[in-house]
């Protein structure tokens, strides 16, 4: 048997060809379809995960990363839940929640991390995965109310365990990120003369050097807050030590949007089946790229409606305590409206029949990805 007779009588073989010989979105992510149908999920999530270092903005690639991490999580999902009704323990809770966080369902993960405080006040392990999972939030979304209850909860870890390792490190991260440069330093400092070996925090202390102390009318919580007004970090993290991997890249400045290259993106988009209007909004409210059909809104019109939808709805969120307006959706019989706030920045899609409404959201986050990149919303 020739060589492209081996690749024919096995598809697996030529989907491995291909995507070597030829990467792309499509190439990868049929190959890791293939494994998925072949029952060897570990070999897709690898295949998938290698893809998407590639080509970040795939969303096919990304949505099969999903779909293997839920469907090997399924058993463990049921036996925890199933723990948590009968006998529920910290152990339970924990695992459960860091298993939501990895799906990206971050709501479910901080509903149950939250509960696990509640019923086991002094359990540092559900307090750090709230910090973290806060903490990571605010580094990409820049949303105070994140970054307030990541500084309460890795603080709390530190009251219950003064020498947990990852708080320390934590609670520096977000010193940092808002400009506490002392305060950071202080947490590393503590983290090297507990772990003198730690050579990345040696190194980074030694570039750091002294810095000065905050002003007597500065603090943390009007750092944050800051933040968020302007919508970036003070520093980015690129360089800190144990920073999770690809966080560092996606945080720092406010994203800076090319209108004409937002325009392009938009416009392709525009037959879009069941697309009626599609909108980039600026902090400030103004029109980046705009596209709108046959059915649609005109084009003041939706700026208008966008705008104040997502004002009244930030400010209902700040009313209750829940944090910033980061994405909603209000739905018809047939047709349907979706908003996503990234940053400072606001998409906005109207849509109708044959477009369904689990799709809206969706379609505007892979928009958000290729205009503002990564980071998922809290």
């Amino acid at each position: 048997m020739g060589f492209l007779d081996f690749l024919q009588a096995n598809p697996l073989k030529k989907l491995e060809s291909e995507a070597e010989s030829n990467p792309s979105p499509e190439t990868v992510a049929a190959l890791a379809q293939k494994h998925i149908e072949l029952d060897q999920l570990d070999q897709a999530l690898v295949v998938a995960e290698r893809g998407l270092q590639t080509f970040r903005t795939a969303a096919k690639l990304r949505d099969i990363v999903l779909f293997v991490k839920k469907k090997r999580s399924a058993e463990s999902i049921k036996r925890l839940r199933d723990e948590i009704r009968v006998k529920p323990s910290p152990s339970a809770y924990t695992q459960l929640g860091d298993i939501y966080r990895d799906l990206g369902e971050v709501d479910q993960a901080l509903d149950l991390l939250t509960e696990c405080t509640e019923r086991f006040t002094e359990e540092t392990v559900a307090y750090r995965l709230i910090g973290q999972i806060r903490l990571e939030n605010f580094l990409q979304e820049v949303i105070a109310y994140d970054g307030f209850h990541a500084w309460n909860a890795l603080r709390r870890v530190k009251e219950l365990s003064p020498d947990d390792s990852q708080a320390r490190v934590l609670l520096g991260q977000l010193y940092y990120a808002v400009g506490a440069n002392a305060m950071a330093v202080q947490e590393l400092r503590e983290e090297l003369a507990a772990n003198p070996t730690a050579l990345d925090i040696k190194s980074f202390l030694e570039d750091l050097g002294e810095p000065r102390p905050l002003e007597k009318d500065v603090t943390l919580d009007s750092l944050i807050e800051r933040a968020e007004e302007s919508g970036s970090l003070t520093n980015s993290l690129q360089g800190f030590p144990r920073v999770k991997p690809g966080l560092a890249q996606r945080t720092g400045l406010a994203p800076k949007i090319n209108a004409v290259a937002a325009m392009a993106k938009v416009s392709a988009l525009q037959e879009t089946p069941g697309l009626l209007n599609l909108a980039i909004l600026s902090r400030e409210g103004t029109v980046i790229a705009s596209v709108g059909n046959e059915g649609g809104m005109a084009p003041e019109e939706f700026r208008t409606l966008t705008a104040e939808v997502s004002r009244v709805s930030g400010e209902a969120c700040r009313r209750m305590d829940i944090g910033s307006f980061v994405r909603g959706a209000v739905r018809f019989p047939h047709a349907g409206a979706a908003i996503v706030r990234r940053r400072g920045t606001t998409f906005a899609l109207f849509y109708a029949d044959p477009m369904k409404h689990d799709r809206a959201i969706p379609f505007l986050e892979d928009l958000v990805l290729k205009i503002v990149g990564g980071g998922g919303g809290a």
